[in-house]
């Protein structure tokens, strides 16, 4: 009969396993060998594969166990012990009767005791040593079977390389584990060795089916979040737009029509489907036209625009139709390095898909049909973005509008910027209902952003911030008594203006540049709101509080 041992020297059977074994009624090899499989499928831990594997050892150990025992027998049945005859024994009694009898050094009991001592001996010590090499291997088994469910939650992970590192260290600590153990315990049974071996074969199939998983995730489709790329497009394109339509131009007192296209995508604001697009698009255009995936087209009109922010939302004209639409979500929780999409129409190529990340937050761009003002807090992306993309969606990995592609700088590679959602979510409800938003805060200054070599000519230690050239006269600075520069001087070939207040924080929050005042304006502050301007005149640190106004209309 096998005993509790047996079972826990199955190969694959940990301790935590064995002892789930046990305590379903399994205490040895027969329970297991004469078990159906489903039984054994009930004990926790084993799945259909390993019950299979240790029922089939345990059938093979009876077996071999069986063999053994029939071999025995034979081999008792066929020892003949040695009787000496009688007559030759009381024969050779006589003829030693006159000799002289010597007895020997050690009795036949002596002997027996020294081999019982010697035999004793080397059964404890095996016993301790089978005892303390078990602990061993049941811990590195156990060991082994965590990193099967590890190996397991790792396969259905598309983005596993970090995952698929640790537990290839993991396997390489085993196996130098399993090293030095054998090393330290080179006269290890035969059965020993095996078991050793066994973990061996163990630790390299778990290799295997890493590599193989390194190998599938380099074919595997991009995934993030819970759907792949090409998902996300078909789940998408149906709510982007071609924008075609014609600007007019006047030459002796005859038209001529030039036709310009753009990008964008419905939106469902409150029950009305609108078209956000960006103003530059359809700029003084006519006959606006919108252009589905399918090929469909519809008439379009201008709701309202603001050209501070490159906005504008369309009116399609046949609203008996029902379109797909996106979803828009604030853009004010996005971080560099957030992977991002960007689908138009470059070049009127219809549908195109790009990908990029968010390389930088917070810029500004200046277009000549904002007056010269600065469009504040831009995101800027390394998404590939061509003429024709502009009004398009820049969406996150969920699908979601974070905003709408607008600008790039000609002869740049990777450099693209967007309107950020922020923004348009802010003022989607004044354009629609009002035609137009007048809410963007305006201090009036003209500056140039502070740098090492300007603070050695200025004499100060304070290397950021908006060194203010020039105020509007009767702006909110000016009226607040904040001074513009009165000296040009060059430095390093390029002129500037020096003298006037050095701007270093708004309400407490430090102002590095001039994207970083004119987008903290945009993001959190509006026209009427008096806030703190800190400032460094004449070496001094003083706090100015100002008046915000309103931007005057772009000319």
């Amino acid at each position: 009969m096998m005993s509790v041992k047996d079972i826990e020297s199955l190969k694959g059977i940990g301790k935590k396993t064995a002892d789930a074994l046990k305590d379903a009624g399994f205490a040895n090899l027969e329970d297991i060998g004469d078990a159906s499989i489903e039984k054994l499928i009930g004990v926790p831990g084993l799945g259909e594969k390993k019950a299979e594997e240790i029922k089939e050892q345990a059938r093979k150990r009876l077996q071999k166990q069986a063999r053994e025992q029939e071999k025995t027998s034979e081999t008792i049945r066929e020892f003949k012990p040695y009787r000496e005859d009688k007559d030759t024994v009381e024969s050779q009694k006589t003829k030693t009767t006159a000799s002289v009898i010597r007895k020997p050094i050690f009795t036949k009991m002596a002997a027996v005791f020294i081999i019982l001592v010697f035999a004793i001996g080397g059964i404890i010590g095996y016993s301790v040593s089978h005892w303390v090499f078990t602990q061993e291997t049941d811990q590195l088994q156990d060991q082994i079977d965590q990193l099967n469910t590890e190996i397991t939650n790792v396969s259905g992970n598309g983005n596993n390389t970090t995952q698929i590192q640790d537990i290839l260290a993991q396997i390489d600590a085993l196996e130098e584990q399993l090293s030095n153990y054998s090393v330290d315990n080179g006269n290890a049974t035969g059965n020993a060795t095996d078991q050793i071996q066994d973990i061996l074969i163990q630790i390299q199939a778990l290799e295997n089916q890493l590599a193989s998983l390194n190998t599938s995730s380099t074919n595997a489709r991009y995934r993030y979040c819970d759907s792949t790329l090409p998902d996300l497009y078909d789940d998408v394109h149906g709510a982007i737009v071609g924008i075609h339509a014609y600007v007019v131009q006047y030459i002796w007192g005859s038209p001529l029509y030039s036709e310009i296209g753009g990008s964008g995508f419905i939106y469902n604001f409150t029950g009305q489907q609108v078209v956000v697009t960006n103003y530059h698009v359809v700029e003084d255009t006519v006959n606006i036209t919108i252009t589905f995936s399918d090929g469909s087209s519809y008439p379009a009109t201008v709701l309202g625009a603001d050209p501070y922010a490159d906005l504008a939302i369309l009116s399609i004209e046949s609203q008996n139709t029902t379109f797909e639409t996106l979803t828009m979500v604030s853009s004010s929780t996005l971080e560099v390095g957030d992977p991002v999409i960007a689908i138009g129409n470059p070049f009127g190529l219809e549908g195109s898909m790009t990908t990029g990340i968010v390389s930088q937050l917070q810029r500004t761009i200046t277009e000549s049909l904002a007056g010269n003002y600065a469009i504040a807090n831009i995101i800027q992306v390394s998404t590939p973005i061509n003429p024709g993309n502009s009004g398009g969606p820049l969406l996150n990995y969920n699908g979601e509008v974070i905003g709408i592609t607008t600008a790039i700088i000609e002869d740049s590679q990777g450099l693209g910027f967007a309107i950020p959602s922020s923004t348009i979510l802010k003022e989607i409800e004044s354009l629609i209902t009002t035609g137009s938003y007048n809410q963007h805060a305006w201090l009036g200054v003209t500056g140039t952003d502070m740098n090492y070599e300007l603070s050695q000519v200025l004499g100060i230690n304070v290397s950021y911030g908006w060194l203010i050239a020039s105020v509007v006269h009767d702006g909110p600075a000016d009226t607040a008594g904040i001074q513009g520069g009165n000296k040009q001087i060059s430095i390093k070939s390029s002129y500037t203006i020096i003298g006037g207040d050095l701007i270093i924080a708004l309400d407490g929050q430090k102002i590095i540049s001039g994207d970083n005042l004119i987008s903290y304006l945009e993001a959190y502050t509006t026209p009427g709101q008096t806030i703190d301007v800190t400032i460094i005149r004449d070496k001094q640190e003083m706090t100015i509080p100002v008046e915000l106004g309103a931007r005057p209309l772009p000319n």
